[in-house]
């Protein structure tokens, strides 16, 4: 008997829900989903800023490819950045399609300018652009039947098993779900799209989930990663007055006027004298880390030139953050630093998304498709998400063939539980790690610094494997771990500073 393609979709973020949703577009009767989803809150509904989108006017696309190009110092693949900026109204008319409403005026979508950028095209809702995609296509996905919703679950483990010449390898999924209970499960297709790696420093606008696990998933594999060293930070996090903790805000508050200034209220300037605010985020992000650190200053966004209902209208998250820590932004400049925001590398794709290993793709911040080179253009991200979401979703649709296969289901491995101090022992190696990555690869790095973080890692990798534990907390340490390790290896490769990259040893 023939039965349905069963497709494991790992990541419940954007890249997620859009290969989900138009892979059941093109074959609904064909697949059976299953989304494995960990956090409530991934690190597309974190996203404030939006998709850039160009019209299809040929000197539109000229001149986002252009800025494209800048902002990756020129270490981009042609290719790609022609098909994702050409590619970009495409991507938003199916957002469209699929019920997702952004920011109007006078009955044509408002659009931002961000950093980088050399006109507005960013298209956004208020200040909270991933919250609002992630929980329309999430609600679009769930009203299909073929969908099975497994919630606040970790993906531990995916092995391949090859079959007979005749037939598709099975993949084998372990998973940690929200009762503490372990499971494994065969299937046919993996989209992988766990998200990204900030979750590996102290100091990060990410949640705290995204600790690179996909890239750990996917090596073991036998895929192959590349550019790990390229990790953004966002010039503009939020500093909470007593705990310290990040948040974003977004660099469009900047583009609406919004400008930089120090702690006498003197406006940034760069070492030519032009002004900051519109500088790419690598540029911006080392003069805030030099004013910070080096010269023991601070850095503040200073909204006070724009109306408080402005401010309040088109970004309701940057107010009420300052508003629960007693500010007024329309009056008070807000201490702003330096996050670890975004990974430009990942796992190598090509044009489909496909890993290289036969029916294992990868989407989303997971994903490293040459877009971004040395340095990512602000929201350029969401748009490849969707741009490449589509296109894996329509090279799975032609893979899927009709199988006899008879594949497990879901069998009970072992429930997992953790003793109080079983979970401070994982916390306190969880905030050494993230410690130790955001004090020795952040911004500016050296050699000198490796030679700590290799200690450090290599310590922490020791520990975490002598205490093995059957939980989801060790898991996440463990993923940690490896990622941070990655970074590591891949940033003490690189022998030339460029983008987001650099060492002051080689400066």
């Amino acid at each position: 008997m023939n039965t349905p393609q069963k497709i494991a979709v790992v990541g419940a973020g954007v890249a997620g829900l859009v290969f989900s949703l138009e892979l059941l577009r093109l074959r609904e009767s064909s697949v059976r989903l299953t989304v494995f989803a960990d956090a409530p809150k991934n690190n597309s509904a974190y996203a404030q800023g939006g998709l850039a989108v160009s019209s299809p006017d040929i000197e539109a696309i000229s001149r986002h490819k252009a800025d494209t190009f800048l902002a990756g110092e020129f270490a981009n693949d042609v290719h790609v950045v022609d098909r994702v900026v050409s590619g970009s109204a495409s991507a938003l008319q199916t957002l469209l399609d699929y019920g997702v409403v952004f920011d109007e005026n006078e009955r044509a979508l408002n659009f931002h300018q961000e950093g980088g950028h050399c006109e507005a095209r960013i298209v956004h809702r208020a200040d909270a652009t991933g919250s609002e995609l992630v929980r329309t296509l999430g609600r679009k996905l769930q009203t299909y039947a073929s969908v099975r919703h497994v919630s606040k679950t970790l993906v531990t483990s995916i092995e391949k098993r090859d079959c007979v010449p005749t037939e598709s390898p099975v993949f084998v999924v372990t998973y940690i779900d929200s009762n503490c209970e372990m499971y494994s499960e065969e299937f046919d297709i993996v989209y992988l799209c766990t998200g990204g790696v900030g979750g590996v420093f102290a100091r990060t606008t990410n949640a705290e989930t995204a600790v690179g696990s996909g890239l750990t998933l996917a090596k073991n594999l036998g895929a192959t990663l590349r550019d790990l060293e390229f990790i953004q930070f966002h010039p503009t996090a939020m500093v909470a007055p007593k705990s310290g903790r990040m948040q974003l805000a977004t660099e469009a508050l900047r583009g609406a006027g919004s400008i930089l200034v120090d702690e006498h209220r003197r406006r940034l300037r760069a070492g030519d004298g032009q002004y900051v605010e519109m500088l790419t985020r690598d540029k911006l992000a080392r003069l805030v880390w030099k004013h910070t650190t080096l010269e023991n200053g601070g850095v503040y966004l200073d909204s006070s030139n724009m109306p408080p209902e402005l401010l309040q209208q088109q970004f309701p998250q940057f107010w009420k953050a300052c508003e629960a820590w007693h500010k007024n932004p329309s009056r008070d400049p807000i201490q702003v630093d330096v996050a670890a925001h975004y990974s430009c590398g990942g796992v190598a794709v090509d044009s489909a998304g496909n890993s290289g290993i036969k029916h294992l793709y990868v989407g989303g911040e997971l994903m490293s498709t040459g877009l971004h080179g040395a340095n990512r253009l602000a929201s350029n991200s969401l748009t490849e998400a969707v741009v490449y979401a589509k296109a894996s979703a329509s090279d799975v649709s032609r893979q899927i063939r009709q199988s006899t296969k008879v594949l497990q289901p879901a069998v009970f491995i072992a429930t997992t539980k953790s003793s109080n101090r079983d979970l401070s022992k994982i916390r306190e190696a969880l905030h050494s790690l993230r410690k130790c990555m955001s004090l020795n690869l952040g911004v500016v790095q050296s050699a000198k610094q490796y030679i700590k973080a290799a200690e450090v890692i290599q310590q922490l990798a020791i520990t975490t494997e002598n205490n093995r534990m059957q939980s989801k907390e060790w898991f996440v340490l463990q993923f940690a771990v490896q990622t941070a390790k990655l970074i590591l290896s891949h940033s003490t490769a690189r022998s030339s500073n460029i983008g987001t990259f650099f060492n002051s040893d080689l400066a």
